[in-house]
């Protein structure tokens, strides 16, 4: 017997089609495809039309109606677009996999666009419709795209030459060799997809060896802590950070007891795989030497810079 769970939702939207309130939903515990992790309102507006994606969206596991489609799109941090079919079928879309929404009057589907999130300062008014065509943040081939506090961003984890050890001096001039920057961890999410980039990567690319694995992460400890240690020298305060769209930080992630400025020279910051997949170190973060590349090997080094538009001729309704 399946498990409901009821939600009370704040909920406004100002649409193309019609106004959504305050909504007391139940919805089934096969319906969701990603764990609900918003808890505030999500501004969403709905119109008649089509998308155009770049890569798959995830289909909802019941045939349910277009304002519970929406309702599941905004709930989810993931989630930037749903479309529901008149065959009533909902395709939830991440960030970065649908390029564009076009306003179609004659189309019984229906595009549920998110227009702002309580996470973000990127919001857009949703008093009216939008263009006919709306043309959405990309990242190019083999960059994943996320959306930060004040800017959509591209994340990739990068190794160099013929998968060699890298220092973090090295790691961020490879991530300037591919036109970006060192990048930290604004959210859980971009630290899942690091760790699972980080599998492939060790997986595909060279054997594991008796430690495992690192990537460097953006962070380096302050002058006042290198010099003499205080209160806050352990915490995210006795960091710096080169990443400026770094706001929550969420994704920082630390191994129990890290960071803890081992012999006062761990002043970077990387990401652990340990070669046991049990090992609860996996996935976390450690403070390390910023010249040490030996313990954890540490072969990658996570790269970002800011999302760009696609350019592309308007389409009329």
């Amino acid at each position: 017997m399946w498990t409901l769970y009821v939600f009370l939702i704040c909920f406004y939207s100002i649409s193309c089609l019609t106004d959504l309130d305050i909504l007391n939903v139940a919805l089934e515990n096969n319906i969701l495809v990603f764990p609900s992790n918003i808890s505030e309102a999500s501004g969403m507006t709905l119109f008649h039309g089509r998308i155009e994606t770049k890569s798959e969206c995830r289909k909802v596991n019941a045939t349910i109606n277009s304002t519970l489609c929406t309702v599941i799109c905004g709930k989810l941090e993931a989630c930037q677009v749903a479309l529901w079919t008149s065959a009533m079928f909902c395709d939830i879309c991440e960030y970065g996999s649908v390029t564009m929404v076009v306003q179609e009057k004659t189309n019984d589907n229906v595009v549920a666009l998110k227009r702002n999130s309580s996470s973000t300062i990127l919001r857009e008014p949703i008093d009216k419709c939008p263009a006919p065509s709306i043309t959405l943040s990309q990242c190019e081939e083999g960059w994943k795209l996320f959306l930060r506090y004040n800017a959509y961003y591209c994340l990739k984890v990068i190794n160099g030459d013929q998968f060699q050890n890298i220092t973090q001096s090295e790691g961020v001039q490879l991530c300037l060799n591919n036109n970006s920057n060192i990048s930290g961890l604004e959210s859980d999410r971009e630290r899942l997809y690091v760790f699972a980039m980080t599998i492939w990567n060790s997986l595909n690319k060279s054997k594991q060896e008796k430690w495992g694995w690192g990537v460097w992460i953006d962070g380096m400890r302050n002058k006042p802590c290198n010099m003499q240690k205080n209160e806050t020298c352990n915490l995210m305060e006795g960091f710096n950070f080169t990443d400026a769209t770094l706001y929550h930080k969420d994704g920082y992630i630390w191994n129990e007891g890290e960071p803890n400025g081992y012999n006062g020279n761990q002043n970077c910051v990387y990401m652990s795989l340990p070669t046991d997949s049990g090992d609860s170190r996996n996935g976390t973060l450690d403070d390390a030497g910023c010249e040490e590349h030996t313990y954890f090997l540490k072969k990658l080094v996570l790269c970002g810079k800011k999302a760009t538009q696609i350019v592309t001729e308007a389409i009329e309704r």
